[in-house]
């Protein structure tokens, strides 16, 4: 789910990408949109969501970039 920010045929193009990053460099970015996080902090939520994940934890090299539009908010984590 892409917040209806991204069409179909966007998300897939950017999953691959991501796949294709990933597989020549072993670090794992996650590109995260919700339309709120809501009543939490987004840096808390960010780095919930990546350590779930389990986004880079084989190497320690991954980033979450989390992006909550009807917040005004963007947040990189890393780890």
């Amino acid at each position: 789910y892409v917040g209806g920010l991204l069409s179909n045929a966007e998300a897939e193009q950017l999953e691959q990408k991501l796949r294709g990053y990933r597989d020549s460099t072993s670090t794992e970015i996650a590109v995260v949109i919700v339309k709120s996080v809501q009543p939490y902090d987004i840096s808390e939520y960010a780095f919930k969501l990546g350590k779930q994940w389990g986004v880079g934890s084989k190497k320690n090299n991954g980033v979450v970039l989390l992006w909550a539009p009807g917040d005004r908010k963007i947040f990189i984590a890393t780890g």
